[in-house]
């Protein structure tokens, strides 16, 4: 008759082996599961483009369907999406078993610059995106400045201080060799900011100005806004009116 010692260690040998035996069907089971057609890539999907299309994002990503899932190199192909002009970031992950996706956050144009010949698309940062075509474009001109000049980005602020929907009504943002800036609406009118110091203000006056002259119908010459508390309107064919 075996002592209760003999039991125990032989109840424990039971145990290695059944645990060894257990582990041993899972590497099985992992490592057919591994080499099955069932992962490998069917599907890119994107998500985050509008400026982008899938296509390109997917060139620049070099992921080859059929391509086993798990050998696929996320963080590297994360590296070439975002070598892309117009991407900010991206993220790159597997949607087991056999799908991969590519999320983007593009840098949005903000601007239109002249930069070796051509007008350039650039965003809130100055980073050049793509060459544009002036005719057409919902983006104002900044002028009287170079990308490489320090007050480039002072001129960047305004724009970003801008409204989207009121950006769209402006044709230029201009700064003269007093370092005086001004932006110019699509139908002429010219805004003086100044040194823009009070550019928040001003933007707001600006908005609610413009709103009222066009209600209004009303020509105007140019709006000086360097003031803000005290914005003074000229107009076609009359003196300065303060408002």
């Amino acid at each position: 008759m075996k002592s209760k010692g003999d039991q125990e260690l032989s109840s424990k040998r039971l145990n290695y082996w059944e645990t060894a035996f257990f582990l041993f069907v899972i590497a099985i089971a992992a490592f057919i599961l591994v080499r099955s057609p069932l992962f490998e890539i069917q599907a890119l999907v994107v998500k985050g483009n509008r400026l982008l299309t899938k296509e390109e994002i997917c060139a620049a990503a070099a992921i080859v369907k059929g391509t086993h899932i798990f050998k696929t190199k996320l963080a590297a192909a994360e590296k070439r999406v975002e070598a892309l002009p117009l991407v900010k970031d991206a993220e790159v992950h597997r949607d087991l078993p056999s799908t991969v996706v590519i999320s983007v956050r593009e840098r949005q144009p903000l601007a239109l610059v002249y930069i070796d010949g051509a007008f350039w698309e650039v965003d809130e940062e100055g980073i050049p995106l793509r060459k544009a075509e002036l005719i057409s474009q919902e983006l104002p001109v900044i002028t009287g400045i170079t990308v490489d000049q320090p007050d480039f980005n002072r001129l960047l602020e305004v724009a970003s201080a801008v409204p989207t929907e009121l950006r769209t009504e402006l044709s230029e943002i201009h700064i003269n060799a007093d370092d005086e800036i001004s932006v110019f609406t699509i139908d002429g009118i010219e805004v003086r900011l100044g040194q823009a110091e009070a550019l928040e203000n001003q933007i707001l006056v600006m908005r609610e100005v413009l709103r009222q002259i066009r209600q209004n119908g009303q020509r105007v010459l140019y709006i000086d806004l360097v003031d803000p508390d005290d914005a003074v309107i000229k107009y076609q064919g009359g003196g300065e009116i303060a408002h």
